[in-house]
């Protein structure tokens, strides 16, 4: 065991918060050793001894190491998001994202607001049956219109006869377990309608529903093994990975309601998609928050906090009126109150990231993607040169970046910054500093 002073008040701050979120994490110190180690500092800070509130103290180690702790954690995502590969050059998509956090964090914002009635408003249906002989069929055919050259229906065709799509729904219980073992999964649930690789081998686990869903489904997978097959070799777009699937999900549904399918069986399906991508993104829009001032600030703190948050707050005073305030704060008396909405902001995130340390990797592929989808979506029905441009990304998504992408979807953010692979020190003229 490591001796206490070796710990910061911040990380003995992550141990109590990790514990209390995960009882089984595996972490190298015992909950005793780290409730002792705050007890010594809460003493060695204080003057008192035997305290034995722990709220109080606890209270005192948030309050003394919330914005060093986030500010790490932050930190060590910035990191992350910029890392150099083995080849010491900056992912492209990576360094894309960073570049242009500023301009693509607006249009998110905005696209989600217009998002959010369609998800709230949208009454869902019950969905026609398409058994599994139906969805394959019907799967042929989208993949032989959106590619004159049948190379995409030649290749699911294969995926077909080398027994590379697994339904999950059809295995018994001792082979999904033999499943999970093999792929090093706790339960069958994280597999389901998901494309892997292993052992240099692609697989799509799909989990059948027997109703129309199951055909956008395949599609969004067999376009993951599509990429994956056609990329061989090159490093996985963490940013992009889900955009070309998420648009040929869409040109299924399109696909659907040409074939005469209710259209409101279509709108339950794609609202499921929309409601999935609402919420990864608030989910991590705060964490976006931070990240952003870590960038332009170079460092998280509160006192930056609260005055970004009191200028926020001050800007929506001004929309109501004496009467409306009253109301609001008669609703909860800490509305305005700027370290409430700091600590509780705050919190949330050093949470997220603890519970799951890959939020934002996880997350925004389907935030950006389900954008980009819709952007170019409303830009074909079955237009050929829409088609051809979506196969040429989906086979070259490995080569192109951000900006490539953007401009060629000619989807209008402004401000966009083109990648400058000659000078990758220069992120957004980052004050960040090194971990």
């Amino acid at each position: 065991m490591e001796e206490i002073s070796e710990l910061k008040l911040y990380e003995l701050y992550y141990l109590i918060t990790a514990y209390m979120l995960h009882d089984d994490m595996n972490l190298p110190y015992s909950i005793d050793f780290v409730h002792q180690s705050v007890s010594n500092a809460y003493t060695k800070e204080t003057g008192l001894a035997n305290e034995t509130n722990q709220d109080k103290v606890s209270n005192w180690l948030a309050n003394k190491c919330r914005y060093q702790l986030l500010d790490e954690l932050m930190l060590h995502m910035y990191h992350d998001l910029t890392v150099k590969d083995d080849e010491s050059m900056i992912d492209n998509t990576d360094l894309f994202f960073v570049n242009n956090l500023y301009a693509m964090d607006k249009v998110m914002e905005s696209y989600y607001d217009e998002v959010a009635p369609i998800i709230y408003n949208t009454e869902s249906q019950k969905l026609s049956e398409s058994n599994k002989k139906e969805t394959i069929s019907i799967v042929k055919d989208i993949l032989s219109e959106i590619d004159d050259n049948n190379e995409w229906l030649n290749m699911y065709e294969d995926m077909l006869s080398i027994n590379h799509i697994i339904y999950i729904n059809e295995l018994s219980d001792v082979e999904k377990d033999k499943l999970v073992a093999r792929i090093g999964v706790k339960s069958i649930k994280e597999i389901e309608n998901s494309c892997l690789s292993i052992d240099n081998d692609t697989y799509i686990f799909l989990n059948y529903t027997n109703t129309i869903a199951d055909i956008p489904t395949t599609i969004h997978e067999v376009i993951h093994y599509i990429i994956k097959e056609t990329n061989f070799g090159s490093r996985e777009l963490p940013i992009l990975r889900e955009f070309p699937s998420i648009f040929f999900e869409l040109y299924a549904l399109n696909y659907l309601k040409r074939l005469g399918y209710d259209e409101t069986e279509i709108r339950t399906i794609n609202q499921a998609r929309l409601t999935n991508s609402f919420s990864m993104y608030h989910d991590v829009k705060d964490m976006m928050y931070y990240l952003k001032m870590l960038i332009e600030k170079g460092r998280i703190t509160e006192k930056q906090d609260l005055k970004t948050t009191n200028r926020e707050i001050n800007r929506i005073k001004k929309i109501f009126n004496k009467q409306e305030i009253n109301a609001l704060l008669a609703d909860n008396p800490n509305e305005f109150d700027a370290k409430t909405k700091c600590y509780e902001r705050a919190d949330s995130v050093i949470n997220n990231i603890i519970i799951n340390p890959d939020i934002l990797f996880n997350y925004y592929p389907y935030i950006i993607g389900s954008y980009l989808a819709d952007m170019a979506i409303k830009r074909t029905t079955t237009s050929r040169t829409t088609l051809s441009l979506m196969k040429y990304i989906s086979e070259k998504i490995s080569k192109l970046d951000g900006y490539d992408i953007f401009s060629v979807l000619e989807t209008q953010i402004p401000n966009l910054i083109p990648t400058d692979y000659t000078n990758t020190d220069k992120l957004n003229k980052s004050k960040v500093r090194s971990k």
